[in-house]
Protein backbone atom coordinates (compact mmCIF):
# COMPACT_ATOMS: atom_id res chain seq x y z
CA UNK A 1 0.00 0.00 0.00
CA UNK A 2 1.58 3.74 -1.00
CA UNK A 3 2.44 5.95 1.86
CA UNK A 4 -0.70 7.62 1.00
CA UNK A 5 -1.99 5.64 3.88
CA UNK A 6 0.41 6.03 5.97
CA UNK A 7 0.22 9.75 5.68
CA UNK A 8 -3.66 9.53 6.23
CA UNK A 9 -2.72 8.00 9.53
CA UNK A 10 -1.09 10.72 10.44
CA UNK A 11 -4.52 12.49 9.91
CA UNK A 12 -6.20 10.68 12.58
CA UNK A 13 -4.44 12.03 15.29
CA UNK A 14 -6.34 14.69 15.51
CA UNK A 15 -7.78 12.45 18.98
CA UNK A 16 -6.33 12.36 22.02
CA UNK A 17 -6.85 8.55 22.31
CA UNK A 18 -5.06 8.13 19.22
CA UNK A 19 -2.42 10.67 20.39
CA UNK A 20 -1.44 8.49 23.30
CA UNK A 21 -1.63 5.31 21.28
CA UNK A 22 1.00 6.25 19.21
CA UNK A 23 3.30 7.64 22.08
CA UNK A 24 2.48 4.24 23.76
CA UNK A 25 3.75 2.71 20.58
CA UNK A 26 6.91 5.02 20.12
CA UNK A 27 7.61 4.59 23.69
CA UNK A 28 7.28 0.42 23.45
CA UNK A 29 8.95 0.19 19.79
CA UNK A 30 10.15 2.98 18.37
CA UNK A 31 7.76 2.93 16.09
CA UNK A 32 6.96 6.41 14.29
CA UNK A 33 4.47 7.44 11.40
CA UNK A 34 5.51 7.76 8.32
CA UNK A 35 6.86 11.19 7.70
CA UNK A 36 5.11 13.71 5.21
CA UNK A 37 6.92 13.43 2.43
CA UNK A 38 8.19 10.02 1.96
CA UNK A 39 8.18 7.98 -1.61
CA UNK A 40 5.04 7.31 -2.98
CA UNK A 41 5.20 3.66 -4.49
CA UNK A 42 6.62 0.80 -2.37
CA UNK A 43 9.87 0.28 -5.22
CA UNK A 44 10.57 4.33 -4.53
CA UNK A 45 10.25 4.27 -0.85
CA UNK A 46 12.73 0.87 -1.10
CA UNK A 47 15.26 2.78 -3.37
CA UNK A 48 14.97 5.75 -0.59
CA UNK A 49 15.32 3.36 2.26
CA UNK A 50 18.90 1.78 0.75
CA UNK A 51 20.26 5.27 -0.29
CA UNK A 52 19.81 6.66 3.61
CA UNK A 53 21.49 3.11 4.92
CA UNK A 54 24.16 4.12 1.89
CA UNK A 55 24.56 7.37 3.60
CA UNK A 56 24.69 6.41 7.61
CA UNK A 57 28.00 7.00 8.45
CA UNK A 58 27.42 5.30 12.01
CA UNK A 59 27.02 1.95 10.41
CA UNK A 60 29.55 -1.01 9.93
CA UNK A 61 30.01 -2.59 6.36
CA UNK A 62 28.26 -5.42 7.60
CA UNK A 63 25.32 -4.03 9.51
CA UNK A 64 24.90 -1.87 6.14
CA UNK A 65 24.88 -4.96 4.04
CA UNK A 66 22.15 -6.43 6.07
CA UNK A 67 20.28 -3.55 6.32
CA UNK A 68 20.08 -3.08 1.97
CA UNK A 69 19.85 -6.99 1.61
CA UNK A 70 16.90 -6.84 4.09
CA UNK A 71 15.51 -3.31 2.41
CA UNK A 72 12.37 -4.52 0.75
CA UNK A 73 11.24 -6.63 3.47
CA UNK A 74 11.77 -3.97 5.96
CA UNK A 75 9.39 -2.15 3.99
CA UNK A 76 6.73 -4.45 3.55
CA UNK A 77 6.91 -5.59 7.68
CA UNK A 78 6.60 -1.57 8.25
CA UNK A 79 3.33 -0.71 5.75
CA UNK A 80 1.57 -4.30 7.35
CA UNK A 81 2.00 -2.78 10.82
CA UNK A 82 0.81 0.70 9.75
CA UNK A 83 -2.01 -1.20 8.05
CA UNK A 84 -2.95 -2.86 11.17
CA UNK A 85 -2.99 0.43 13.18
CA UNK A 86 -4.79 2.25 11.01
CA UNK A 87 -7.87 0.10 10.70
CA UNK A 88 -7.49 0.02 14.17
CA UNK A 89 -7.29 3.87 14.81
CA UNK A 90 -10.59 4.22 12.60
CA UNK A 91 -12.51 1.85 15.18
CA UNK A 92 -11.28 3.89 18.51
CA UNK A 93 -14.03 5.96 19.86
CA UNK A 94 -12.70 9.60 20.52
CA UNK A 95 -13.80 9.36 23.73
CA UNK A 96 -12.69 6.17 24.84
CA UNK A 97 -11.38 5.98 27.88
CA UNK A 98 -7.85 4.63 26.50
CA UNK A 99 -5.85 1.89 28.96
CA UNK A 100 -2.35 1.70 29.81
CA UNK A 101 -1.00 -1.11 27.58
CA UNK A 102 2.11 -2.82 28.52
CA UNK A 103 5.23 -2.39 26.41
CA UNK A 104 6.20 -5.96 26.52
CA UNK A 105 2.60 -6.59 24.73
CA UNK A 106 2.66 -3.66 22.71
CA UNK A 107 6.15 -5.15 21.53
CA UNK A 108 4.88 -8.68 21.33
CA UNK A 109 1.90 -7.37 19.49
CA UNK A 110 3.91 -5.06 16.69
CA UNK A 111 6.33 -7.62 16.23
CA UNK A 112 4.14 -10.32 15.20
CA UNK A 113 1.78 -8.11 13.07
CA UNK A 114 4.41 -7.23 10.62
CA UNK A 115 4.19 -11.06 8.73
CA UNK A 116 0.46 -10.03 8.61
CA UNK A 117 -0.58 -9.03 4.73
CA UNK A 118 -3.61 -10.30 4.17
CA UNK A 119 -6.59 -8.41 4.65
CA UNK A 120 -8.99 -10.61 6.40
CA UNK A 121 -6.56 -11.45 8.61
CA UNK A 122 -5.58 -7.73 9.54
CA UNK A 123 -8.59 -7.19 10.08
CA UNK A 124 -8.72 -9.39 13.23
CA UNK A 125 -5.74 -7.82 14.00
CA UNK A 126 -7.06 -5.00 14.17
CA UNK A 127 -10.04 -5.99 16.41
CA UNK A 128 -7.99 -7.06 18.60
CA UNK A 129 -5.54 -4.03 19.27
CA UNK A 130 -8.82 -2.16 19.61
CA UNK A 131 -9.90 -4.32 22.66
CA UNK A 132 -6.82 -4.04 24.38
CA UNK A 133 -6.64 -0.45 23.47
CA UNK A 134 -10.01 0.48 25.14
CA UNK A 135 -9.34 -2.20 27.62
CA UNK A 136 -12.80 -4.12 26.32
CA UNK A 137 -11.75 -7.17 26.88
CA UNK A 138 -8.05 -8.98 27.81
CA UNK A 139 -5.68 -10.51 24.81
CA UNK A 140 -3.35 -12.93 26.00
CA UNK A 141 -0.20 -12.99 24.07
CA UNK A 142 -1.16 -16.42 23.86
CA UNK A 143 -3.58 -15.41 21.08
CA UNK A 144 -1.66 -13.61 19.37
CA UNK A 145 0.97 -16.20 18.96
CA UNK A 146 -2.06 -18.40 17.68
CA UNK A 147 -2.73 -15.62 15.07
CA UNK A 148 0.84 -15.31 13.75
CA UNK A 149 1.13 -19.13 13.02
CA UNK A 150 -2.52 -20.12 12.14
CA UNK A 151 -3.16 -21.41 8.49
CA UNK A 152 -5.96 -20.20 5.86
CA UNK A 153 -7.36 -23.50 6.43
CA UNK A 154 -7.45 -23.54 9.79
CA UNK A 155 -8.93 -20.28 10.17
CA UNK A 156 -11.97 -21.13 7.61
CA UNK A 157 -12.37 -24.24 9.90
CA UNK A 158 -12.47 -22.24 12.98
CA UNK A 159 -15.16 -19.21 11.56
CA UNK A 160 -17.17 -22.65 10.35
CA UNK A 161 -17.49 -23.58 13.95
CA UNK A 162 -18.36 -20.35 14.45
CA UNK A 163 -21.38 -20.54 12.56
CA UNK A 164 -22.11 -23.74 14.57
CA UNK A 165 -21.88 -21.92 17.96
CA UNK A 166 -25.35 -20.47 20.08
CA UNK A 167 -24.39 -18.16 22.47
CA UNK A 168 -25.32 -18.35 26.10
CA UNK A 169 -28.59 -14.88 26.59
CA UNK A 170 -27.63 -15.10 30.24
CA UNK A 171 -23.63 -14.82 30.05
CA UNK A 172 -21.69 -12.84 26.95
CA UNK A 173 -18.64 -14.74 27.53
CA UNK A 174 -20.42 -17.96 27.20
CA UNK A 175 -20.22 -19.94 23.52
CA UNK A 176 -21.64 -23.26 22.99
CA UNK A 177 -20.51 -24.98 19.26
CA UNK A 178 -22.94 -27.97 18.73
CA UNK A 179 -20.57 -30.44 16.76
CA UNK A 180 -21.90 -33.87 16.67
CA UNK A 181 -18.80 -34.96 14.65
CA UNK A 182 -17.61 -37.99 16.06
CA UNK A 183 -21.11 -39.64 16.48
CA UNK A 184 -22.92 -37.69 13.24
CA UNK A 185 -19.78 -37.06 11.37
CA UNK A 186 -22.16 -36.69 7.74
CA UNK A 187 -23.04 -33.11 8.01
CA UNK A 188 -20.04 -31.09 9.45
CA UNK A 189 -18.08 -33.64 6.76
CA UNK A 190 -20.49 -32.27 3.87
CA UNK A 191 -19.55 -28.55 5.47
CA UNK A 192 -16.07 -29.23 5.10
CA UNK A 193 -15.40 -29.67 8.59
CA UNK A 194 -13.34 -32.88 9.16
CA UNK A 195 -11.50 -34.66 12.09
CA UNK A 196 -7.93 -33.76 11.12
CA UNK A 197 -9.47 -29.40 11.08
CA UNK A 198 -10.42 -30.37 14.82
CA UNK A 199 -7.34 -32.27 15.52
CA UNK A 200 -5.32 -29.24 13.93
CA UNK A 201 -7.34 -26.12 15.99
CA UNK A 202 -7.20 -28.29 19.08
CA UNK A 203 -3.24 -28.52 18.75
CA UNK A 204 -3.24 -24.80 18.36
CA UNK A 205 -5.34 -23.60 21.55
CA UNK A 206 -8.46 -22.35 19.67
CA UNK A 207 -10.56 -25.03 21.04
CA UNK A 208 -10.77 -28.61 22.69
CA UNK A 209 -11.67 -31.66 20.32
CA UNK A 210 -12.99 -34.14 22.93
CA UNK A 211 -12.81 -37.55 20.43
CA UNK A 212 -15.40 -39.60 23.15
CA UNK A 213 -17.97 -38.89 25.13
CA UNK A 214 -18.22 -34.94 24.25
CA UNK A 215 -18.93 -31.57 26.22
CA UNK A 216 -22.27 -31.32 28.18
CA UNK A 217 -24.34 -28.04 28.68
CA UNK A 218 -24.03 -26.52 32.27
CA UNK A 219 -26.57 -28.15 34.65
CA UNK A 220 -29.16 -25.18 34.51
CA UNK A 221 -29.59 -25.28 31.48
CA UNK A 222 -29.13 -21.57 29.96
CA UNK A 223 -31.53 -20.21 26.91
CA UNK A 224 -29.50 -20.23 23.43
CA UNK A 225 -29.60 -18.04 20.87
CA UNK A 226 -28.81 -18.50 17.44
CA UNK A 227 -28.57 -15.63 15.21
CA UNK A 228 -31.69 -13.76 16.15
CA UNK A 229 -33.70 -17.28 17.76
CA UNK A 230 -33.73 -18.19 20.93
CA UNK A 231 -34.32 -21.71 22.38
CA UNK A 232 -34.46 -23.52 25.25
CA UNK A 233 -33.57 -27.31 25.42
CA UNK A 234 -34.23 -29.81 28.45
CA UNK A 235 -33.47 -33.24 28.82
CA UNK A 236 -33.71 -36.21 32.13
CA UNK A 237 -30.12 -35.95 31.73
CA UNK A 238 -27.19 -33.92 31.07
CA UNK A 239 -27.69 -32.40 27.83
CA UNK A 240 -24.72 -32.87 25.26
CA UNK A 241 -23.51 -30.50 22.77
CA UNK A 242 -21.28 -32.50 21.18
CA UNK A 243 -17.03 -32.55 20.50
CA UNK A 244 -16.11 -29.29 20.55
CA UNK A 245 -16.17 -26.53 23.23
CA UNK A 246 -14.28 -23.02 22.72
CA UNK A 247 -10.82 -22.36 24.89
CA UNK A 248 -10.20 -18.79 26.69
CA UNK A 249 -8.46 -17.43 23.58
CA UNK A 250 -10.80 -19.74 21.25
CA UNK A 251 -13.78 -17.38 22.55
CA UNK A 252 -11.86 -14.09 22.56
CA UNK A 253 -11.60 -14.99 18.63
CA UNK A 254 -15.13 -15.73 17.95
CA UNK A 255 -16.33 -12.86 19.47
CA UNK A 256 -14.48 -11.29 16.21
CA UNK A 257 -15.18 -13.11 13.38
CA UNK A 258 -17.12 -12.47 10.99
CA UNK A 259 -20.28 -15.28 11.18
CA UNK A 260 -22.81 -16.45 8.85
CA UNK A 261 -25.37 -18.79 10.33
CA UNK A 262 -25.64 -22.27 8.43
CA UNK A 263 -29.28 -21.86 6.86
CA UNK A 264 -29.78 -25.67 7.87
CA UNK A 265 -28.41 -26.27 10.39
CA UNK A 266 -31.58 -25.06 13.50
CA UNK A 267 -33.38 -27.91 11.21
CA UNK A 268 -30.06 -30.58 11.76
CA UNK A 269 -29.97 -29.97 15.79
CA UNK A 270 -33.39 -30.64 16.63
CA UNK A 271 -33.14 -33.94 14.22
CA UNK A 272 -29.92 -34.85 16.59
CA UNK A 273 -31.60 -33.66 19.74
CA UNK A 274 -35.04 -35.84 19.23
CA UNK A 275 -32.36 -38.82 19.00
CA UNK A 276 -30.60 -37.69 22.34
CA UNK A 277 -34.03 -37.06 23.74
CA UNK A 278 -33.05 -33.39 23.98
CA UNK A 279 -36.40 -31.64 23.96
CA UNK A 280 -35.80 -28.23 22.16
CA UNK A 281 -39.02 -25.32 22.62
CA UNK A 282 -38.24 -22.22 20.02
CA UNK A 283 -38.81 -18.75 22.38
CA UNK A 284 -38.37 -16.24 20.07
Amino acid sequence: MSDELLNGLGALADSKVLIKLLEMLKNATGWVISPKGNKKYHVQAVEHYIESVKKDSTLSDIDRAVLISTANQNIKQYINQANILSLAARNIDATAAIEDIDSDWLSFFFEQAKIVSKEDVRLIWAKLLVQKVTGECEVPKKLIHTLSIIDSEDIKTFCKICSLTFNNTDKDISRYPFVYIVKYPSYYNSINIKRYHLNALDDLGLIEYDKADGFVLPKKVPILEYGSKKYKLSSANRINNGNVRLTNIGSILYGLTERTQQEDFIDYCKKMWRELNIDCEDIA
